[in-house]
């Protein structure tokens, strides 16, 4: 009876280290003409819950851009809303261009009072945001040991409208500038942007720079620090400033007030 027990363990195992190393398999980003999802598992949407027929927990409860979404701007950040927390690394989740197969690399980061189970994502390219490539397919796997999700969505057109300035104001020693859109904060620079009174240049901390007073996944508020300044009328100018598809901003020149 012992004896019996024993080999039925041992075909049990061997069957799941094959079914497991199936799914490796299948799952590879670079396999050529791969959906996205294995020809062992079957995507299933059912009341904006994304989940498949294996591997239910964790699931999505919702994404940006969803399932088949097309037109997607192609400076968007992926959103992801999980319906219970589970840890993550780099590795838990891959975006890449279906037909080629090229991978798109991530910034990943918590938000919604840093909660594990709401997470973002942001393509980057040499550590700064990045625009995706226009009028392409994008698969994007979530991966937790084994593949859990995995769902395409279409980019639209190139984005050609450069940033403007929606407005800028001091905060103690902080200048905060709100661009219109996101922007790369390798090009935030202090050639580019200038704080003057009376024809004297004021210099500001751009070592430091802060691209939002917390976690936030637009990019759009700016914060550099003046150790030095005082109160009084100053003149800032922006110049050089590019968005996540390269576009640069018009020059641009206000009057603040600390």
């Amino acid at each position: 009876m012992k004896k019996l027990i024993i080999i039925c363990l041992i075909l049990f195992m061997a069957g799941c280290t094959s079914q497991l190393q199936n799914q490796s398999q299948n799952g590879n980003p670079g396999a050529s003409g791969t959906s996205g999802i294995s020809a062992n598992e079957t995507l299933s949407i059912e009341e904006s819950r994304i989940s498949h027929s294996i591997g239910q927990i964790p699931y999505l409860s919702s994404a940006y851009p969803g399932p088949d979404s097309t037109d997607v701007p192609v400076d968007s950040v992926i959103v992801l809303f999980f319906q219970d927390d589970f840890g993550y690394n780099y590795h838990s989740f891959v975006l890449f261009e279906k037909v080629s197969g090229t991978r798109v690399s991530l910034d990943t980061t918590y938000f919604d009072s840093f909660v594990a189970k709401d997470i973002g994502l942001k393509p980057v390219l040499n550590g700064d945001i990045t625009a995706l490539k226009p009028d392409t397919v994008y698969i994007l796997k979530i991966v937790n040991d084994t593949v859990i999700d995995s769902y395409e969505f279409t980019t639209g057109g190139a984005d050609t409208t450069p940033p403007t300035v929606d407005g800028a104001y001091f905060e103690g020693n902080s200048l905060v500038i709100t661009f219109s859109k996101r922007v790369r904060s390798s090009s935030i620079t202090s050639s580019g942007i200038k704080v003057e009174m009376a024809g004297l240049e004021i210099t500001g901390d751009f070592a430091n720079l802060r691209t939002s007073a917390g976690q936030n996944l637009e990019d759009k508020n700016i914060y550099i620090t003046y150790p030095n300044i005082t109160s009084g009328t100053y003149t800032l100018t922006v110049n050089d400033v590019r968005d996540a598809s390269g576009n640069t901003i018009l020059p641009y020149t206000a009057t603040i007030v600390k």
